[in-house]
C-alpha cells in the first residue's frame, strides 16, 4: 500500500510540473502574426476584395483519396484569374500538395492573398468530384486597406 501511494504521488507531481514547464516556456516566444481571415471561393464565382477580385477558374485534382493508402499523396492544381477595378491583371496556376504551405496568389503592397487548400478532399466512396463542387480556401490579412 505504501508503494502504491508513493508511486501515485510521483506520477501526479510529474504531471503537474510537466504542465507548468511547457506552458511558461512557450509564452511570448517568436514574432506576433497579424490576424487573418479565410474566404471560400467556389469554382467559377468572382470574389470581391476591395478594388481587387479573383475568380477560381479551373481545378485538376490528383490527390490520393483520404480512405486509401497511396505511395504518393498527390496534389491539386488551381487556376485563378486576378482583376483590379474590373480589369484583368493575370492568370496564376498554383499547386497545393500534402507538404505545401500557403501559396501566394496575389500581392500588392501590404495586401496579400494566399491559397490555403481546396475542398472537398477526394474519397473513394464519393466517386469523382464535380468541378462545380470545388472550393478554394483563401487566406487574407485582416485589414481594411485593400490598396
Amino acid at each position: 500500500m505504501k508503494h502504491l501511494v508513493l508511486g501515485l504521488l510521483m506520477v501526479c507531481s510529474g504531471v503537474v510540473f510537466a504542465q507548468s514547464e511547457t506552458d511558461t516556456t512557450q509564452a511570448g516566444k517568436g514574432p506576433a502574426h497579424p490576424p487573418t481571415i479565410v474566404v471560400k471561393a467556389p469554382l467559377g464565382q468572382k470574389i470581391e476584395l476591395g478594388k481587387y477580385s479573383l475568380v477560381f477558374k479551373k481545378v485538376v485534382d490528383s490527390r490520393c483519396p483520404a480512405d486509401v493508402t497511396c505511395v504518393w499523396a498527390g496534389n491539386v492544381k488551381a487556376t485563378i484569374d486576378t482583376f483590379m477595378d474590373g480589369r484583368f491583371l493575370e492568370t496564376k496556376e498554383i499547386t497545393l500538395g500534402a507538404r505545401s504551405g500557403l501559396n501566394d496568389i496575389f500581392s500588392k503592397g501590404d495586401f496579400h492573398v494566399k491559397a490555403h487548400s481546396v475542398t472537398p478532399y477526394p474519397k473513394t466512396a464519393s466517386g469523382k468530384i464535380a468541378q462545380e463542387d470545388y472550393i478554394l480556401n483563401l487566406v487574407l490579412p485582416l485589414s481594411d486597406n485593400n490598396q
